[in-house]
C-alpha cells in the first residue's frame, strides 16, 4: 500500500496514524507555472523542477531527482489510498495522480477527504469513509488533467459542465483557479486584488497582508513563499515594499488605488507573463477575463 498525500504536515499525521506506512508527498504547487499540454510524466517533471528552481523553490537536480522518484513509487505499487484536502492544492494534485494511474491496470485506489487542520487522531474516521476509484472516476480524473493542461481554457470550461461533479470539491477548486485569470472590470487576478484590498484601510507588513488576504479565502490554498512572488508582481502598486522584507510596512500607492478602482487596467498598464495551467498569458491584451458579476470566464479582445 502506498499513501500518497499533498505534502509534510498530512505525511507526517499519517505516519503518526499508521507507523511503517510507505508514504509519499506529491508537494508540487500545481496552480503555479506552466503545466504544458500532452508532456508525459518524466517530461512534465523536468518543466515543473525548471518552473521551482526559477523560484526559489532549490537546485533544479534535486527538485527534478525528488519529482521523478514519485513515478518509481507509483510503478512498485498496485494499491493506493490518497489523502488530500478540498481546496485547489490538493485537487489539482489528485487529478495529476489520477491521470498517471489511468492506463494502470489491476490497481486499487482510495480517496480520502480530510478537512484542513485535521488531527492524526481523527484520521481512522475519515479513512473509514474513503471512496473507492474506479472506472468512470478515474477517467474523469485524467480528463480533468488534460483539460488544465490545455494551451486555453476551453477545455477545462467544457469539463467544469460535463465531468468536474464526479469528483467532491473539484468544481469548487476550479473555479477558485479561473478566478486567477485577470479580471474584466481591472486587470487584476482574485489573489491580487484581496493583496490590494487588504491595504485599503492603510498600511499592512507583508505577513499581515499575507493573512488578511488568505483570510478571504473559501479553502486556503497558497502558502507564504507562493504568496511573496504575488507581492512581487504587485510593487510597482506599493509603496514601501522590499523585496525579502516581510515586516516592513507597505502601503497602497495611486496607481494601485486607481488600478483597484478600475481606472486603470492592470494587465494594459504593466503586462503579464504568467502560466495557468496549460494556458500562457503574455504581454498586455489577453484572450481571456474573469467576470465577477457573471462569475465566469469569457472570452476577451483586450
Amino acid at each position: 500500500m502506498l499513501h500518497i498525500t499533498n505534502g509534510s504536515i498530512v505525511a507526517s499525521q499519517i505516519r503518526l496514524h499508521a507507523p511503517g506506512s510507505n508514504v509519499i508527498e506529491w508537494g508540487d504547487v500545481l496552480h503555479e507555472g506552466p503545466t504544458p499540454e500532452g508532456l508525459p510524466f518524466v517530461e512534465m517533471n523536468a518543466v515543473r523542477a525548471t518552473f521551482l528552481a526559477g523560484q526559489g523553490c532549490g537546485e533544479y537536480e534535486p527538485i527534478l531527482e525528488t519529482l521523478n522518484l514519485r513515478e518509481t513509487l507509483l510503478a512498485g505499487n498496485d494499491r493506493f489510498t490518497l489523502w488530500f484536502e478540498e481546496d485547489l492544492f490538493d485537487q489539482l494534485q489528485v487529478l495529476q495522480i489520477l491521470d498517471c494511474l489511468s492506463t494502470r491496470e489491476k490497481i486499487q485506489i482510495s480517496l480520502v477527504w480530510i478537512p484542513q487542520g485535521a488531527k492524526a487522531a481523527e484520521l481512522e474516521a475519515f479513512h473509514a469513509a474513503r471512496r473507492t476509484i474506479r472506472g468512470e472516476l478515474l477517467a474523469a480524473g485524467a480528463a480533468g488533467w488534460k483539460a488544465f493542461c490545455a494551451p486555453t481554457p476551453k477545455p477545462l470550461l467544457r469539463f467544469l459542465k460535463t465531468g468536474a461533479a464526479q469528483l467532491p470539491h473539484l468544481s469548487k477548486a476550479l473555479v477558485r483557479h479561473l478566478q486567477e485569470y485577470p479580471s474584466k472590470s481591472n486587470g487584476l487576478s482574485r489573489t491580487e486584488r484581496q493583496i490590494l484590498e487588504s491595504l485599503v484601510k492603510g498600511p499592512l507588513t507583508p505577513l499581515q497582508v499575507f493573512a488578511e488576504s488568505q483570510s478571504r479565502e473559501e479553502s486556503v490554498y497558497m502558502g507564504d513563499s507562493t504568496f511573496w512572488h504575488y507581492m512581487q508582481r504587485l510593487s510597482p502598486l506599493l509603496e514601501g515594499f522590499v523585496p525579502g522584507q516581510k515586516r516592513t510596512p507597505v502601503a497602497l500607492n495611486l496607481t494601485g488605488r486607481e488600478v483597484l478602482a478600475g481606472q486603470r487596467d492592470w494587465v494594459r498598464h504593466a503586462g503579464i507573463d504568467r502560466w495557468l495551467g496549460g494556458v500562457h498569458l503574455q504581454g498586455q491584451a489577453v484572450g481571456w477575463r474573469w467576470d465577477d458579476t457573471t462569475r465566469s470566464l469569457a472570452a476577451s479582445t483586450s
